[in-house]
């Protein structure tokens, strides 16, 4: 991305590089730089500074390409510090992926020259997560790539890189949300019990163990039973019998009795399967009272990641079970009700249905 020229085209790539400008997109910082050829300066997308004609911008892939292009760097923004942090987060993270056992934050500091705060305020901006978290996370993707590959539990451990089995299950195996061998044979051997019930938003599919939801979902029943098996394909899933004992009946008539407006909304437990930074998004979600609503950015800056955006979208957009974990609840910034798995039909009329009961 060298001196490139505006382009007209809609559907022309520097269109949306130019949004991102625009938008003061953070998440651009240290891979998009722009040069404003009327001031001779050059900027990260984020930059406080006034927003420069279309015209008269140049986008760069480095500071150093806007540096050979005659540019300087931009005493507001410095676009050149924020380089150098993404590089030495992408250090960081091959250094992680590399490495077993994880290394301490004190041998990454050392190892960038950095401080071990810095080191910890870098993962926690760009990645929502701490530099301990990430190698957590690698590890347990390590061994779910060894477990689909065939490796049986044990050897599956040791290849991840937990050194020992309890290691693991004192660590890892909670990422699951089932057992390792369970998980191992696709939920093989769980039970799963399953319900649909008619709803104020239609055909209502609720999923749960023993532990609490699993699955929730709205729709046409064989497509909500297609997801559902797709998530759980050798889970033993029945489906619940009138007079049988199990929390899926409970769970699904509160759920049926909230969407009337009978009763509150309140969370209920759930058995899922997330990743640390997940499971912070959906605890925020659950703390937004009913009636009330917030903006992607607004969820990242309550999970104390305000940079961390599109990944708190994207944890919004994974949530398996809707309404106990309220994710129609954040809106678009720029307006609108934005995307809703079930359809947006259904998330304005869940917003005016707890905007009302918040009104009564």
């Amino acid at each position: 991305m060298t001196d490139i020229a505006p382009s007209t085209s809609s559907d022309d790539p520097e269109t949306l590089l130019w949004e991102a400008v625009e938008k003061r997109l953070t998440t651009l910082d240290g891979t998009l730089f722009f040069g404003v050829i009327t001031t001779g300066i050059y900027c990260r997308p984020s930059c406080p500074a006034r927003r420069p004609k279309r015209e008269n911008v140049r986008f760069f892939s480095s500071p150093q390409a806007c540096r050979e292009a005659g540019f300087r760097a931009c005493k507001r923004c410095h676009p050149d510090e924020v380089a150098s942090d993404q590089r030495h987060l992408l250090h960081l993270c091959q250094l992680l992926e590399q490495s077993d056992p994880i290394p301490s934050l004190t041998s990454l500091a050392q190892t960038t020259g950095l401080s071990k705060s810095h080191v910890q305020k870098l993962f926690k901006a760009k990645l929502g997560v701490s530099p301990k978290q990430y190698g957590e996370a690698l590890r347990h993707n390590r061994f779910r790539d060894a477990i689909k590959q065939g490796a049986d539990v044990t050897n599956a451990i040791y290849e991840a890189g937990y050194g020992a089995p309890s290691r693991f299950y004192a660590k890892g195996g909670k990422r699951l949300g089932m057992s390792p061998t369970a998980y191992r044979k696709g939920a093989l051997n769980m039970n799963i019990a399953w319900t649909i019930r008619p709803s104020a938003l239609g055909n209502l599919l609720v999923a749960a163990t023993q532990k609490g939801l699993s699955f929730v979902a709205m729709g046409e029943p064989e497509h909500m039973l297609d997801e559902m098996h797709s998530d759980f394909p050798n889970a033993e899933i029945i489906e619940w019998s009138q007079g049988t004992s199990h929390p899926v009946d409970g769970f699904a008539t509160a759920l049926v009795s909230y969407l009337e407006g009978k009763e509150e909304w309140k969370p209920l437990p759930t058995d899922v399967q997330c990743t640390a930074f997940q499971a912070r998004v959906y605890a925020a979600l659950c703390e937004i009272p009913a009636g009330e609503t917030l903006t992607y950015s607004q969820l990242a800056q309550k999970i104390g990641s305000p940079k961390s955006v599109r990944a708190a979208a994207s944890a919004c957009a994974r949530n398996t079970v809707s309404l106990s974990v309220p994710c129609h609840r954040i809106l678009p910034k720029a307006g609108g009700v934005g995307g809703y798995r079930w359809g947006p039909d259904r998330k304005v009329k869940l917003l005016k249905m707890e905007g009302k009961q918040a009104d009564d």
